[in-house]
């Protein structure tokens, strides 16, 4: 059995880091050590970039770095060279990287995540009682002849904070309603879900969606599964947020009917909830 072990990477080594090859067909997957280093060098105060060695050779590659918005260790761009797959390495090596995040070289976090792109988005994160409501809202639809796709759900501070910062730079920065500032956003709660048609994959959503069959239905239907569009066109002053038909927030049936009949948006219900509160603790209650 090969002797594995981690070593970082500096200037003795970094060369035949840069030697390390990928198969074609898993370089959608994980950056290259070139790219990596790049970004180690980035967040040098925050992440250790390391070698996986056999017998003394290195097999491979990995990177551990601390997320201080999210109190997470991550373990980025985990790669064996091609030449060296399929021998072990890179079980022996995670286990290693995790002995080694056990010592908590940056901050006092339990948690680890292991990080990776994918063929197809990320996960659909939602809150239980959320995702199946969506669940059966999607299954109601199809039985209608509309075929509904979720796209984005729960999204941590971290990225909502980066959708924030890459909006306000295309808009010379400016805040234009159109993301929501970090810490405010539904996505955040994982009772908010945005959800589009075949025709809007991959494509930049607009309030067209509303005019489409799939727009239509939800427009319709999803006050009864508990769902309010959370963003109404006639409500922008109030939410300071642009009219997006295709996202919506969680509420529960009774509170969704009855927003849709009394034509309240969130901001509206809460105030109103507050002022029936104030005043039932009034009247001694």
């Amino acid at each position: 059995m090969s002797k594995i072990e981690l070593r970082r990477i500096d200037e003795s080594n970094f060369i035949d880091c840069f030697n390390l090859k990928l198969k074609k067909e898993q370089e959608r997957f994980v950056s290259h050590p070139i790219r990596s280093l790049a970004q180690a060098y980035v967040y040098r105060t925050q992440c250790t970039p390391l070698g996986i060695y056999a017998d003394g050779e290195m097999v491979g590659y990995g990177m551990v770095i601390y997320d201080y918005d999210e109190e997470e260790y991550d373990l980025w761009h985990v790669m064996i060279d091609a030449e060296q797959q399929g021998k072990g390495y890179g079980k022996a090596a995670v286990g290693l990287f995790l002995n080694y995040i056990r010592q908590k070289p940056f901050g006092d976090s339990d948690l680890v995540k292991l990080t990776c792109r994918k063929i197809s988005s990320d996960p659909i994160q939602m809150r239980e009682v959320a995702a199946q409501a969506l669940s059966d809202m999607f299954d109601a639809a199809k039985a209608d002849g509309v075929t509904l796709y979720a796209h984005s759900g729960y999204r941590s501070y971290r990225t909502q904070k980066t959708m924030y910062s890459n909006r306000l730079k295309r808009n010379n920065g400016k805040d234009d309603g159109v993301v929501a500032y970090p810490g405010a956003s539904d996505h955040q709660t994982g009772l908010g879900i945005d959800v589009i048609n075949k025709a809007g994959i991959g494509k930049k959503f607009t309030s067209a969606f509303a005019n489409t069959k799939e727009g239509k239905w939800i427009a319709e239907h999803c006050w009864d599964y508990g769902f309010v569009i959370r963003y109404q066109k006639e409500k922008e002053e109030i939410t300071q947020i642009t009219y997006e038909p295709w996202h919506l927030r969680y509420v529960g049936v009774q509170i969704a009917q009855y927003m849709r009949e009394n034509n309240l948006c969130l901001e509206e219900f809460t105030s109103e909830w507050k002022e029936a509160a104030a005043a039932y603790q009034a009247a001694g209650n």
